[in-house]
């Protein structure tokens, strides 16, 4: 938000571009803006933002974290462009059990772990994402293959949270959906 609320800044302020430039989405506008986000160069909250004339991603550095169980963020890596340094203070957590790969050691510039893979399901059943294990479709649902997962049956429509319910008296849906 900084970097736009800069550029913003630089180009209706300080430069006097029409409002009615970027609006419009005219080409001056657009030259504005590209030269202004270009020269953007400043400290944001988790380190220096820079764009380099020509790209469209900013070069900065910035603190990469992972939200861990618990609500407790923890401090991975820096980014410095070009190079993702670790910082080794503690392991990244994945989904599954024993998925837990150490962020380390401090100053690597790689680490290496091994997570699980997905369980692959015969093609009447569905994954379970949360738990890696196939499962069959609840109940007033049926595997749609062309969809790949599981649609209401016919005479069934889907309501909140994806539980199918019986159509409405005068009403039918023939088709699964």
């Amino acid at each position: 938000i900084c970097m736009y609320a800069t550029m913003l800044h630089e180009v209706l302020i300080n430069r006097g571009v029409p409002l009615s430039d970027l609006t419009g989405r005219s080409e001056a506008g657009y030259a504005a803006v590209q030269d202004a986000l270009s020269n953007t160069d400043f400290e944001g909250v988790q380190g220096q933002v820079k764009f380099v004339p020509g790209e469209a991603d900013p070069k900065g550095a910035v603190i990469i974290q992972q939200l861990q169980p618990g609500g407790v963020f923890l401090d991975v890596a820096s980014y410095k462009h070009p190079v993702l340094t670790f910082l080794g203070k503690g392991d990244l957590m994945f989904q599954f059990d024993k998925e837990t790969v150490h962020a380390g050691p401090a100053g690597a510039t790689t680490i290496s772990g091994s997570l699980t893979l997905y369980a692959k399901c015969p093609i009447d059943q569905v994954l379970n994402f949360s738990t890696n294990k196939c499962q069959s479709c609840p109940e007033n649902k049926e595997f749609t293959e062309s969809a790949g997962y599981c649609l209401c049956i016919p005479g069934f429509h889907e309501v909140a949270g994806g539980v199918c319910s019986k159509c409405p008296s005068g009403r039918f849906s023939a088709s699964v959906g």
